[in-house]
């Protein structure tokens, strides 16, 4: 199970606490179910920069194509549909709405990360 940015943040921030409050890192791993490795880091980036050095980055890789509008439409128009579509019509839907180029398997990857999931919707009916 992953955690989000946010939340992820929120616990290193509580941690930084505990580390100004002079916790030891033996401690803080058991607390916050963490290696020791990542206590010395935690620790280490407190340190050198204070409760900013624990603060979520920007993540890593090529930013999204579709903006924050087009990802919302894209929701509802799969909502929409009858049926839970494949990657490839994803694919297609999102060339002819928008003019963005996906592969399929790019699309795979994309959908979780902007709160599109699949599984949730009902399962096409099964041909007899």
């Amino acid at each position: 199970m992953s955690i989000s940015r946010q939340k992820m943040e929120a616990v290193r921030l509580q941690a930084a606490l505990d580390i100004a409050a002079g916790i030891k890192k033996s401690k803080l791993a058991a607390k916050y179910r963490i290696s020791l490795t990542t206590a010395n880091r935690w620790y280490r980036q407190y340190q050198e920069l204070g409760a900013d050095g624990l603060k979520a980055r920007k993540p890593p890789g090529r930013p999204n194509r579709l903006n924050p509008d087009q990802i919302e439409e894209l929701k509802k128009l799969i909502e929409n549909l009858g049926s839970k579509p494949g990657y490839s019509e994803i694919s297609l839907m999102i060339l002819q709405r928008f003019g963005i180029r996906y592969n399929r398997n790019h699309v795979g990857r994309m959908l979780p990360k902007i709160g599109i999931h699949l599984s949730d919707r009902a399962p096409k009916p099964k041909a007899i």
